[in-house]
């Protein structure tokens, strides 16, 4: 048997895999590039082994030394831009050893620029917003308002780069607080948004898209908050053909997503490829097909379409995130506890594998006592209106 090596941040991402391949007898060993010191992750009790906080430009030299010399080629799984960047830039090194998800042509790190992937993605037409780089001293005068920032690279970014601004004059005043080189897109007006989480396969011979995920409620800045996995619509088959397109054409190898905007105006407006497993890739596994592990039966040589199964509908809640929206008075106490009723799968818990939540220990003792204190506060204001 393989050793598969999962790796990724303390985060609900890599827990996911984790899970995804424990389930089906897979226990794989862990690099976690967190400085966390004690990663919830690191309790779950589908891990064979574990390593903790590495960075990331440290995890191909461990590899090499602690699994070069298996007889078989341990299969990688990468749970974050930074890691799927890392692996596939040292891939040279790295595949005589590793099945190593990524382009056999180094184009990742080319696609990971976000202008560079959404002209890719206008190729085999898919739409994509108005896009331009900028920095502190350079804006492109047509760049429509409102609009929104991100980071230029995938793998160097985090969601604090995401910010709407409505007018050049804020723009600029972020740019000149912030001296990173930022991708400015036109903000879309939208009525929901969705993704394609897949696994390409063979150079993207074989792609597998299963169904997609439509964000019902979004989280904090990012697209996971509470959703609904589903099978496609015969709305998408035009645009799961193009973003096939988009990936074949590049040679990917590996798990992914594909994020898109349904605007008011009824266009699906191309957004980005995660070029990694997606941190809403729970939904596929609960939904009956298990990506990480026909990533894992591929690459070992075995058939996996027996996996390939007709998926039943889903619904998927990132419970801490809703709890800190609900205490930020973003979402009302019903809405939480409804939402919790209609859940068929938890972000972080699981009723299996508990011990990861226990690990969440020191968060949730301060988390109860600001609950706490806020419904003293509403209480005792209450109490004085009247």
């Amino acid at each position: 048997m393989r050793k598969v090596i999962v790796i990724g941040g303390n985060h609900h991402n890599t827990l996911g895999v984790i899970r995804a391949l424990g389930r089906r007898g897979i226990t794989p060993y862990v690099i976690l590039t967190t400085n966390a010191n004690s990663p919830f992750v690191a309790r779950s009790k589908y891990i064979a082994h574990i390593w903790s906080g590495l960075s990331v430009t440290q995890v191909p030299e461990f590899l090499l030394l602690h699994f070069s010399k298996e007889t078989l080629k341990p299969i990688l799984i990468a749970c974050n831009d930074a890691n799927a960047y890392i692996l596939d830039k040292n891939r040279e090194s790295l595949s005589e050893y590793f099945i190593v998800p990524g382009t056999n042509n180094f184009l990742l790190g080319k696609y990971m620029n976000k202008l560079e992937m959404s002209h890719k993605a206008n190729e085999f037409g898919l739409i994509t917003p108005f896009s331009s780089v900028v920095w502190d001293g350079n804006i492109n005068n047509s760049l429509p308002f409102p609009c929104i920032t991100k980071s230029e690279y995938s793998n160097n970014g985090s969601k604090q780069d995401i910010r709407v601004f409505n007018d050049k004059e804020s723009l600029i005043l972020f740019l000149k607080n912030n001296k990173n080189r930022y991708n400015v897109q036109e903000f879309i007006d939208k009525d929901f948004e969705y993704q394609l989480i897949g696994c390409s396969l063979n150079n993207g011979e074989e792609i597998i898209i299963p169904g997609y995920s439509k964000l019902i409620r979004p989280g904090n800045g990012s697209n996971t908050g509470f959703l609904c996995y589903d099978r496609v619509d015969e709305s998408l088959v035009p645009i799961i053909t193009k973003s096939k397109h988009f990936l074949k054409s590049i040679g990917y190898n590996g798990l992914f997503s594909i994020e898109f905007l349904r605007g008011k105006d009824g266009l699906d407006y191309f957004m980005e490829i995660n070029f990694r497993n997606d941190g809403n890739g729970i939904s596929v596994t609960q939904a009956g097909v298990n990506l990480p592990y026909i990533w894992y039966l591929y690459n070992s040589g075995i058939d996996y379409r027996e996996e390939l199964k007709t998926i039943k509908r889903q619904y998927v809640m990132p419970e801490f995130t809703e709890l800190g929206m609900w205490y930020s008075g973003l979402i009302s106490w019903s809405q939480f506890r409804n939402d919790m009723k209609l859940a068929d799968v938890y972000m972080d818990f699981d009723c299996d594998d508990k011990a990861p939540t226990k690990g969440w220990y020191n968060y949730c003792t301060l988390f109860i006592s600001m609950l706490i204190k806020k419904v003293i506060k509403r209480v005792v204001s209450k109490l004085t209106k009247k």
